[in-house]
């Protein structure tokens, strides 16, 4: 076969986003293209997708292991004039860029502290951690057995504006690049804690202290071979959560670890875990400086419904001062109407996790508590908001969460607010 190109690129393309790849690269005629996929079936579909004409050639993968969903330009030449044809199409097609988040690493710790700075918060970043552990790791007791929640230690937070968050305090104001990241999977996998309990664990909770599904935070290679070692490690895995911010989570992406939570002994079922904090939007977005407008919280419903996956809704009860105990009372069953009403609209599976609030460090919610500003929610064993979760279709849990804080194994215990 005669080559009209000089160019010659090979990449992996994971099934999710195989016609978003091919979208990109059918405009680009002067380039061949290699491609490793998960499968035959996959394989095919490339073909047909990019045309015949522009295929070097398709490789079957079957280790998903191997594979890496966010290298889809990256060069195996190092021509100046092979990146500069590449860059503007990173630009615009890119994961990244369709969520608005692209961030060199040069540049990612500075916004970051800026947005910390402008909230208020005077906590520092833990740059002297070892990139190779988990920042903490812990078991939870539940009646289907032991729950494994990791948190994995990445950049920190890049929204890092919520006022009564301090949990990228556990994180690295650097970029932790992917190989680091893979280090913290193999350590955790090889904690005789997690050897000695593999068969009996049903769920596991994934972590960044931020969004795990940010590319920019936890790699996406680094997700990939978390998926593995987790379908490999864990046999009778049932769920897996992650964490994350509404944001970042694509349907291409939803397509791929559908897929792959498929394989395995048994499947395993996503569930997307978003910090939601509080109903009312004066209360979430313009006082705790959330930045979750309703519209981005139902657009993320509407992906994850067909697939079935499920939702876990973190609320804070009396989240910033000058709320009365009425008041977060009132705002949480608003919420449990409002989550109920998007539930049955999409037919999707949504769970409320109630939280009181306490005053985290280095927080101006802190700030305001030592000052006498504000108190604990007195009524945070108050029974109307589960009356009103059972009343409806949407559950609440907010009766667990006390327990679900309670460290037992980990590298640390320093306990913080989930947002």
């Amino acid at each position: 076969m005669a080559w009209k190109s000089r160019l010659c690129l090979s990449c992996l393309v994971p099934d999710g986003c195989l016609f978003a790849f091919a979208a990109h690269w059918r405009t680009l005629g002067s380039v061949r293209i290699g491609v490793l996929c998960f499968s035959e079936i996959v394989a095919e579909d490339v073909a047909d997708a990019l045309g015949h004409e522009g295929v070097a050639f398709v490789v079957r993968m079957d280790r998903i292991s191997l594979a890496a969903r966010d290298i889809g330009i990256r060069a195996r030449c190092g021509r100046d004039q092979l990146r500069q044809s590449l860059d503007p199409v990173r630009r615009n097609h890119s994961r990244s860029s369709r969520k608005g988040t692209i961030v060199e690493t040069g540049s990612a710790a500075g916004t970051i502290d800026d947005r910390r700075k402008s909230s208020g918060k005077s906590y520092a970043f833990d740059d002297a951690h070892d990139p190779s552990t988990p920042a903490q790791l812990w078991f939870q007791e539940s009646d289907e057995g032991p729950i494994l929640f990791i948190v994995f230690y990445t950049l920190a937070c890049r929204w890092s504006q919520c006022v009564g968050c301090n949990l990228p305090m556990k994180m690295s104001s650097r970029h932790v690049p992917f190989e680091r990241i893979v280090d913290q999977i193999d350590r955790v996998f090889a904690l005789p804690e997690v050897v000695s309990q593999r068969e009996a664990i049903r769920k596991v909770i994934v972590s960044n202290n931020g969004s795990v599904l940010d590319e920019a935070t936890f790699s996406s290679l680094a997700l990939m071979c978390l998926l593995a070692q987790l379908k490999l490690k864990l046999p009778n895995l049932e769920t897996l959560a992650l964490e994350t911010r509404p944001e970042y989570v694509d349907v291409d992406e939803l397509t791929f670890l559908a897929r792959a939570l498929a394989e395995g002994k048994s499947p395993t079922r996503l569930e997307l875990a978003v910090g939601f904090e509080a109903f009312d939007d004066r209360i979430r977005n313009d006082l705790f400086r959330k930045g979750l407008p309703l519209e981005v919280f139902e657009d993320l419903v509407a992906k994850v419904a067909p697939f079935g996956f499920r939702l876990k809704c973190y609320f804070m009860q009396k989240p910033v001062p000058g709320i009365t105990d009425e008041e977060a009372v009132a705002d949480v069953v608003a919420a449990i109407d409002y989550l109920d009403a998007l539930a049955s609209r999409h037919n999707a599976e949504i769970n409320m996790h109630l939280n009181p609030t306490y005053a985290a460090t280095g927080t101006p919610l802190e700030e305001a508590f030592r000052a006498g500003n504000t108190r604990r929610p007195a009524s945070a064993t108050s029974p109307e908001p589960r009356r009103a979760a059972e009343a409806r279709r949407c559950r609440s849990s907010s009766a667990c969460r006390t327990k679900d804080w309670r460290p037992r194994v980990g590298p640390s215990s320093v306990r913080a607010t989930r947002s």
